[in-house]
């Protein structure tokens, strides 16, 4: 569905999932002013919260507040999406609200409902022809796709902003069985010299 939704609405948004493991809320507050594309990396500083209605400085946790590295994949995306972003605030001229917002609203320029972008996504999903993926998988695909990379579980667990590894291991350890296999084999390897 990924690649087949470069020309969607909320492509930009659903590149922040895969690539960062944001949150929903989390994507919907992010900012223009925490990109900084020199360093390729983000900074979450602030959520959507009370189904849409408020940006609340912090996050889900303190843990939460974080800077994540963005690959150069996503910041290509971005920079398409900043273009979308300048080219729509001028067109709208005096009606724009400016809150420096990503993924903004096509009406005036001010944050889009959470609920407004998971029923884009449900559709997306339909037009490419996919099975119904809650919108929070996305998320999950991340991290299951890091943690089979060999990615560190601490540095994992920093960028998707959990306050304990622990809790990432929780809550990915359906994805360590079928690792098992690999450190049999990795040990086989190793102990073999």
């Amino acid at each position: 569905m990924f690649k087949s939704s470069k020309d969607y609405r909320f492509y930009c948004a659903y590149a922040l999932a895969l690539y960062c493991g944001l949150r929903k809320g989390e994507i919907c507050a992010l900012r223009w002013q925490d990109i900084d594309f020199e360093k390729k990396e983000l900074a979450v500083n602030q959520t959507l919260v009370n189904f849409g209605k408020t940006i609340k400085q912090g996050a889900k946790t303190s843990s939460g507040v974080r800077r994540v590295s963005i690959p150069n994949a996503l910041i290509e995306i971005l920079k398409e999406q900043r273009k979308k972003y300048l080219e729509f605030k001028l067109r709208l001229g005096s009606r724009f609200i400016d809150m420096d917002l990503i993924i903004f609203n096509y009406k005036n320029g001010k944050n889009i409902f959470p609920d407004a972008l998971t029923t884009a996504y449900k559709k997306d999903l339909i037009k490419a022809n996919m099975p119904h993926i809650p919108f929070h998988s996305l998320r999950h695909t991340h991290a299951t796709i890091l943690i089979k990379e060999n990615i560190n579980v601490k540095i994992l667990s920093e960028r998707m902003g959990h306050s304990k590894v622990g809790i990432t291991l929780d809550t990915y350890s359906h994805v360590i069985p079928s690792m098992q296999q690999e450190v049999a084999d990795t040990l086989d390897r190793v102990m073999s010299l």
